[in-house]
Formats: structure tokens, C-alpha cells, sequence
């Protein structure tokens, strides 16, 4: 990686250096989670090639559903479970709902809870750690918070995400599960996950990352050398 890398750059050499950790760790029959809103992820799934292991499935972790959200989530759901030779299974929301009514409704339902309760499965999740500020990926999908939600988000002192569930500096979450419009993996359960990777890299983020650091919500980071300098320091 150059001295001065631009934020492709970065992605790219995560998602190449996630790739070969995935490549090497991935073990029979695990159920693997994957935040699909994700740049640097799906940089990861651009470099894998397909493996020998056969993996019992890949779950998405975020709803997708959106202006383009469903072509996006979709195909990297497929495509990485077309990598580990397993099926997908997809998560048919958007990642923010309207309401808490709206949720609730959803998560009622077959094919949505059918989804969420293998949450508490998986072996091994693949998530990207976002900023307050939402990135091009998400604003693009429309799956993001803006107005009053990212006032509110603020004021309680959010500085990141994971699945878009938003935490504070000491990783606590910053909203109520009645509070929170979000239909994706929950933060407990990230926490009580086996194994989480976490893909994450550029200064700017590097407050975010060691807020789910702190928060106890990673067991692998996959960053890059002036990020993890950073987080030394």
C-alpha cells in the first residue's frame, strides 16, 4: 500500500487481505453471517476465488431492500455463497424501516423471522464498522438515517455503526431496541457471536473502530497499517 492511500486503495487492500484470512480460517459447516452494506466487503468477495470447504450456508445480516438496495445486498449474498459452494439466505426488509410498527410487522412475518432467528446461529459474522455520517454506498441504497434520527443519533453521542446499529465511544448502544427502526443482526448478538471480522480501515473511522473494540463486539480486525498505528497510540 502506498504512503498516502487514497480510500479505494484502502478498500481494496483490506477486502484482498479479508479474502485470504477467509480463505484460510473458514472451517466445514460454518453458517456465515455477512453485513451486505459494505464497500470494503465486497471488495473481499471481488478477491476471493471459490473454495474447497463447503459452508453450511451465508445469512445476510442487514436488510436490504431499497431504490437499489435489493441488487446490491443480493448479489453479494449470492455471490459469496457461491464462493464457500453453500446457499444464501436472504433477509427481505429494508435496513431501516419506517416505523417501529412497520418493524415489527415485518419481523412477524415467515420470511423475515424465518431469517433473523438463524442470527443467533451464526458461526462466523463478516461485518463493516460505519461513521455517523453515512457512507456513498448507503446513501445510495437509501437505506440510512438523516434529519431528526441523525440529530438524535448525535446527541447521544454516536461515533459508529455495526449493522447500522449505532453505539457510543465505550461501544454502548446509543438507542433502545424500541427506539430502533433497524432490521439486522443486534448488537448482543454480535457480541455473543463466536467469531466476528470486522473490515474497517481509514483514519476518519479509526474512533469508530475502537468503539467496537471497547464494546467488545470484534474478535478480528482487518484494517490498514496507519489505522492500527492510530489505535495503538
Amino acid at each position: 500500500m502506498p504512503d498516502n492511500p487514497d480510500e479505494n486503495q484502502i478498500k481494496q487492500a483490506i477486502g484482498s487481505a479479508a479474502a485470504h484470512y477467509l480463505q484460510t480460517s473458514l472451517r466445514p459447516n460454518d453458517l456465515v453471517g455477512v453485513s451486505a452494506w459494505s464497500g470494503t466487503i465486497t471488495a473481499m468477495v471481488d478477491n476471493m476465488h471459490p473454495l474447497n470447504v463447503k459452508a453450511r450456508g451465508v445469512i445476510q445480516l442487514l436488510g436490504g431492500v431499497g431504490p437499489n438496495g435489493n441488487v446490491q445486498a443480493t448479489l453479494l449474498t449470492h455471490s459469496l455463497a457461491n464462493m464457500l459452494n453453500c446457499s444464501p439466505s436472504l433477509l427481505p426488509s429494508q435496513s431501516i424501516e419506517r416505523s417501529i410498527d412497520d418493524k415489527k410487522r415485518l419481523m412477524a412475518t415467515q420470511e423475515v423471522s424465518g431469517v433473523v432467528d438463524q442470527f443467533k446461529e451464526v458461526d462466523l459474522a463478516i461485518v463493516g464498522i460505519g461513521m455517523l455520517e453515512p457512507s456513498e454506498l448507503l446513501r445510495s441504497s437509501g437505506n440510512y438515517y438523516h434529519g431528526e434520527m441523525l440529530g438524535t443519533l448525535a446527541q447521544r453521542g454516536a461515533v459508529g455503526d455495526i449493522c447500522l446499529h449505532y453505539y457510543n465511544e465505550n461501544g454502548e448502544p446509543v438507542l433502545t431496541e424500541e427506539e430502533d427502526p433497524v432490521i439486522g443482526m443486534p448488537l448482543e448478538l454480535v457480541k455473543k457471536c463466536p467469531r466476528v471480522v470486522a473490515l474497517a480501515g481509514s483514519l476518519e473511522k479509526s474512533v469508530a473502530i475502537k468503539g467496537a473494540l471497547i464494546g467488545g463486539y470484534v474478535d478480528v480486525l482487518i484494517t490498514d497499517r496507519f489505522t492500527a498505528e492510530a489505535l495503538l497510540r
